[in-house]
């Protein structure tokens, strides 16, 4: 039996009069399980995790392009990787418009979100997401807080992939989660034109994520919906990101 997509209908905004965004900015760890050197990421990433509410500031997500022989590998994420120019692993990118990397620091990690977090987010996101046989649709909608030019898109992350990780022998680290297996868009990977939007706009676009794998267990996938909008020096750069279930829905997340 095939399951047909739907289109899925959005949350209800609980705050229709608000543009008071909490905001989070996206880490691409670039890694592979036979990486000998990727642990001491990982290892730094927990490290920045469990310091303060830096863990409130970011979504991670999971490039395994190092090897082809990696079950948590896809072209999608080597495209992602190719778009960040990696070169070396592990390496740890931020947003689309910076090439600022991180080593296995965690210090320099910290330092990087400071520099890059805000205290209310240009944009908010509110999302649903439908799990179909062989796709995921995604319909969002952005409410601006600044007037921008904004873009979006999608990626499909999935948790609980089984690998033994080389350069470790802590097993603890052979469960991979928000490995990259599918994006929406990869030219330009900044995703898909909104226009201009007004403080208080809102637009709408819905976006299909396709399952290219009977291998990928369709019940640990979920969705990180990206907005960009343009900066300074005219490049878009990540505005905001919302963590949607594949199967489920996430509303704007406002300020308290």
């Amino acid at each position: 039996v095939t399951v047909l997509p739907s289109i899925p209908a959005l949350p209800a905004d609980t705050n229709e009069a608000s543009t008071e965004f909490k905001h989070r900015i996206l880490l691409v760890d670039h890694t592979g399980n036979t990486c000998g050197y990727c642990p001491k990421m990982m290892l730094a990433l927990k490290e920045v995790s469990e310091s303060g509410d830096y863990h409130s500031k970011y979504y991670e997500a999971m490039s395994h392009s190092y090897a082809s022989s990696d079950p948590a590998t896809s072209a999608s994420a080597n495209a992602i990787s190719s778009y960040y120019g990696v070169t070396s692993y592990p390496t740890l990118t931020y947003n689309f418009a910076y090439s600022t990397s991180s080593s296995y620091n965690a210090e320099h990690i910290k330092q990087q979100i400071d520099a890059q977090w805000k205290e209310s987010a240009d944009a908010g996101i509110a999302a649903s997401a439908s799990l179909a046989t062989n796709s995921v649709v995604v319909n969002a909608e952005v409410k601006a807080a600044v007037e921008n030019d904004y873009r979006i898109t999608a990626w499909l992350l999935e948790d609980g992939i089984y690998a033994p990780q080389a350069g470790t022998s802590d097993e603890s680290y052979y469960t991979h989660n928000n490995s990259i297996r599918y994006i929406a868009a990869s030219n330009p990977i900044t995703g898909f034109d909104l226009g201009m939007l007004e403080a208080g706009q809102t637009a709408e676009y819905t976006m299909s994520l396709e399952i290219t794998s009977s291998k990928w267990n369709k019940d640990n996938l979920k969705v990180l919906v990206i907005v960009t909008g343009l900066n300074d020096s005219n490049r878009y750069e990540v505005v905001n990101l919302a963590m949607c279930p594949a199967n489920g829905s996430v509303g704007y997340d406002y300020m308290k």
